[in-house]
C-alpha cells in the first residue's frame, strides 16, 4: 500500500479542487490518503469531512489530522508517523495526480527494487500556460536541437547545491520535486526532513532537494522518474511567502545547507560555486528589493551559517529528528494521562521511542490533550461536534 501525505496550510480550496479530486480518480485502491493540516480555521476540516465518503465509497481511506507544528519539513516528518503503507508519497495541495499515478509509482518500485525513493513527470502549469513546455522562439530552438543531439534531460544535483531538470522524464534522478516524491519507508528509519530550513519561516525551501538527494547518496542508488503516469502543479495564488530580509535569509541559508550535502564528493567545487551564488545575489536582488532588506537577510543568513553544526549525509539529527523528538516528549509530559483503548491511534510507523508510539493530540477548550483519532466518519461528541483532530 502507498500513503499519500499531503502537508496542507489555508488551502482548503486547492484540497476541494485539486489534490484530493485528482487521488479519488486513481484506477486503483490500494492507497491511503493523509491530510496534515496546519490551519487555524476548520475550512479543510470540512473539505476532508465532504470527501470522505466518496474515499470511503472507492475503498480508500481519508483522514485527517491538525498539525501541532507549522513547516513544511516538521510537518512532513510528523506525518510519516501515521503512515501504514510501504511507501510514502509525498503531494502538494495544489497539485493533481493523472488516473494512472498512484499506479506508475508502485509499478515503479516493483520494477526496481533497490531504488529508494521515486516521483512522476512534473508539469506545471499557470494561468493555463504550461511552463514545462518551451515557448518562445529560442527555447523551441534549444529544445529542436537537443532532440536531434539525443540529449536527454534528467534531475543533477550540481556540488554548489543548484538543481536541475525538474521537468525531466522518467529515468534516473539525483533528486525529486516536493510537489511528487515518494519513499520506502524504511527511509524514514535513519533520515528526516531538515527542519533546519524553517529557521526563518516555515515554508523550508528547497527542503525536498536537501532530502531526497541525501537518500541518493545515502543509498548509492539512483532515484527514479516513473515512466507511467504524471502530475500537473498548479501554483496556488496563495503565496507561501513574500519576498523581504526572511526570505532572502532562507534563501541563502537553505542553498547553502543543500549545498553541504550536494558537495559531498567535490567539496572544493561545491564551495566555489556556493560563493558566487552567494557574490550574484548580493549584486541582483538589491535591484528588486532594495538595499536594506539584502542586507538585512544576508546578516540573518550569515549569523545563522555560523552556528551550523558539521552535516553528515546519514545523520538523522541533521534533519531535525532532535527537534521533533523533543517536542512529542514535551507534550507529553503536559498531558500524561493514558489514551483509552479503544480511541488508539493504528500507527505501525517505527516511533522515536517506545512512549510516543499511538499517541493522539485533540483541540479542547482546555488546551492540547490525548484523544481520538479522526477518521472523518461522523463526529465526536467530547469536542462539541466539530470531530476529534488526530495527531499521532
Amino acid at each position: 500500500m502507498i500513503s499519500v501525505v499531503i502537508a496542507t496550510i489555508n488551502r482548503s480550496n486547492e484540497l476541494r479542487e485539486i489534490s484530493l479530486p485528482s487521488l479519488l480518480g486513481q484506477d486503483i485502491d490500494d492507497f491511503e490518503v493523509i491530510v496534515w493540516d496546519a490551519s487555524k480555521d476548520d475550512l479543510s476540516l470540512g473539505v476532508v469531512r465532504d470527501m470522505e465518503p466518496l474515499f470511503r465509497e472507492k475503498g480508500v481511506s481519508l483522514t485527517f489530522h491538525r498539525a501541532p507544528r507549522r513547516g513544511s519539513a516538521s510537518q512532513r516528518n510528523d506525518a510519516v508517523r501515521s503512515a501504514k503503507g510501504r511507501i510514502v508519497f509525498f503531494m502538494d495541495d495544489d497539485s493533481e495526480v493523472s488516473p494512472d499515478g498512484i499506479r506508475g509509482l508502485s509499478d515503479c518500485f516493483g520494477k526496481y527494487p533497490y531504488a529508494m525513493g521515486a516521483g512522476l513527470v512534473v508539469q506545471e502549469v499557470v494561468d493555463g500556460m504550461n511552463l514545462s513546455e518551451p515557448r518562445s522562439a529560442t527555447e523551441k530552438l534549444k529544445d529542436r536541437f537537443y532532440r536531434l543531439a539525443g540529449y536527454k534531460r534528467t534531475r543533477k544535483v550540481h556540488p554548489s547545491g543548484t538543481a536541475k531538470g525538474l521537468w525531466a522524464g522518467p529515468g534516473p534522478a539525483e533528486w525529486l520535486s516536493g510537489c511528487s516524491m515518494a519513499f520506502r519507508r524504511q527511509v524514514f528509519d535513519d533520515i528526516r526532513f531538515n527542519e533546519r530550513m524553517e529557521t526563518f519561516g516555515p515554508y523550508a525551501s528547497g527542503e525536498d532537494i536537501e532530502f531526497s538527494h541525501r537518500v541518493f547518496l545515502k543509498y548509492g542508488e539512483p532515484l527514479r522518474i516513473a515512466e507511467k503516469g504524471m502530475l500537473v502543479h498548479r501554483p496556488s495564488p496563495t503565496q507561501r511567502f513574500r519576498m523581504d530580509e526572511s526570505a532572502v535569509a532562507t534563501r541563502i541559508l537553505n542553498r547553502y545547507l543543500i549545498m553541504k550535502v550536494a558537495s559531498a564528493r567535490a567539496p572544493v567545487l561545491g564551495r566555489l560555486g556556493f560563493a558566487w551564488f552567494m557574490l550574484r545575489n548580493a549584486l541582483v536582488l538589491p535591484l528588486s528589493l532594495g538595499f536594506d532588506p539584502v542586507v538585512k537577510g544576508f546578516k540573518m543568513a550569515i549569523e545563522a551559517l555560523l552556528s551550523c553544526p558539521k552535516v553528515r549525509v546519514d545523520d538523522p539529527c541533521n534533519s531535525g529528528g532532535r527537534i521533533r523528538h523533543q517536542a512529542l516528549a514535551a507534550v507529553e509530559a503536559a498531558e500524561p494521562q493514558a489514551v483509552p483503548e479503544a480511541f488508539r491511534g493504528q500507527d505501525n510507523a517505527p516511533a522515536d521511542d517506545g512512549k510516543t508510539e499511538g499517541l493522539a493530540l485533540q483541540r479542547s477548550h482546555s488546551g492540547l490533550q490525548r484523544g481520538a483519532p479522526f477518521p472523518c466518519r461522523g463526529t465526536d461528541a467530547r469536542d462539541g461536534g466539530k470531530g476529534s483532530l488526530h495527531h499521532p
